[in-house]
């Protein structure tokens, strides 16, 4: 038999041990409730943090594609530029080559534009040919079918080219309509006038002055023409087909 004071004692450890049993997980979810909101913060800046370091790399990766696609956008530009360029050089050899064949002229020697005189006021330019490949004074120089120049001095790689705007430019020719013999002189600017035209001359506006000899280089072509101050002759304006920094290909004839 139990003693009567171990009877009574039972419930009271009994009743203590189940109120500390629920004291003690009471206290544990009072403090998870306290923590939750921070826990939770916590977790929220954790998490903007990563979607904002995830959106950062997109980013990053879209810029670094857009780069790579304007680069080779900008290449494929510049080769067709490229291009571009080099069908207008292969047009400009084949139309001086194709003019070259209608010639028949014992020397005909292509060459290039490298450069212009100092003076601005001179007429003309400087190629890549010169006694080298046996250039003379007076050889006559064409392109894209025109009458340029002539060359008034050459040396052992390059020559130097009067073009026919030039102020001592002269030449003999004829219109290409009414076949009048007439005098071109350059004017010094973008083109020349016809010297010493007779009032009986059939000189019209419109027509092409061309080369006498060798025939039919076109010059220019006649802008105005007067009666003039004196008494035997008329004066006719030309303007010469030549344009001075477009040239880029010649022609060069000699007998």
């Amino acid at each position: 038999m139990f003693p009567l004071r171990k009877i009574v004692l039972i419930p009271f450890v009994l009743f203590f041990f189940i109120l500390g049993f629920f004291l003690y997980f009471s206290k544990v979810d009072f403090i998870l409730d306290i923590l939750y909101p921070f826990q939770n913060t916590v977790k929220n800046v954790s998490d903007f943090f990563s979607e904002t370091k995830n959106i950062i790399m997109e980013n990053h990766k879209l810029y670094e594609t857009d780069e790579k696609l304007r680069k080779e956008l900008n290449n494929l530009k510049l080769k067709l530029e490229e291009l571009k360029y080099v069908e207008i050089e292969n047009k400009k050899l084949r139309n001086l080559l194709g003019f070259q064949k209608n010639i028949r002229y014992k020397r005909k020697i292509g060459a290039e534009v490298i450069g212009y005189p100092s003076q601005s006021w001179v007429k003309g330019i400087i190629v890549n040919a010169g006694k080298n490949k046996n250039i003379k004074v007076g050889d006559i120089v064409i392109s894209d079918g025109y009458l340029i120049g002539k060359i008034t001095k050459v040396s052992l790689f390059s020559s130097f080219v009067l073009l026919v705007n030039d102020s001592n430019f002269k030449i003999t020719g004829r219109t290409k309509n009414t076949r009048e013999f007439v005098f071109y002189k350059g004017n010094g600017k973008d083109g020349g006038y016809l010297e010493y035209i007779k009032q009986n001359q059939d000189i019209r506006v419109g027509d092409i002055v061309e080369t006498n000899s060798p025939k039919g280089i076109p010059i220019g072509i006649i802008e105005e023409v007067s009666s003039g101050d004196r008494k035997f002759f008329k004066s006719a304006k030309v303007k010469a087909f030549v344009k001075q920094y477009n040239l880029e290909y010649v022609l060069i004839l000699g007998k």
